[in-house]
């Protein structure tokens, strides 16, 4: 009788600890969820932020001709999108208590890396004016 007192007791202990870790989960699924809808928001508004941006280009350049506006347009459309950081923007991996921290030498080197990468992209040929001789 007392091995199953014993056994039942750490069964209930199991029970709570499962229950505690479920109820730990519903609130990390509903703070992601509210992420992701704080991202999807974000997002929408700077998409309508570079539709208003391409729309009123014409009329920044009221001065110059329409062959010059119309090159400056093109090459504003194939400029490259880079992620723009807001200071309210919270990375996602900080608010997980558990997930890895990389080290400050491991952050510079990826920070490096890719300002290395983005300054490859506008390196690329793709993006030189038309009247550039390539010979």
């Amino acid at each position: 009788e007392e091995s199953m007192d014993d056994s039942e007791s750490k069964l209930l202990d199991k029970l709570d600890e499962m229950k505690k870790s479920k109820t730990r989960s519903g609130h990390t699924v509903q703070s992601t969820k509210k992420e992701v809808d704080d991202f999807k928001e974000h997002y929408e508004i700077l998409q309508a932020e570079d539709k208003i941006l391409e729309r009123s280009h014409r009329r920044e350049f009221t001065d110059c001709s329409n062959a010059m506006v119309d090159a400056l347009f093109k090459h504003y459309k194939r400029r490259p999108k880079f992620a723009r950081k807001h200071a309210g923007d919270i990375d996602a991996s900080s608010l997980n208590p558990y997930s890895e921290r990389p080290s400050s030498a491991r952050q510079a080197a990826y920070a490096s890396n890719a300002l290395s990468k983005g300054l490859e992209e506008l390196d690329d040929i793709k993006h030189a004016p038309d009247s550039l001789d390539l010979s």
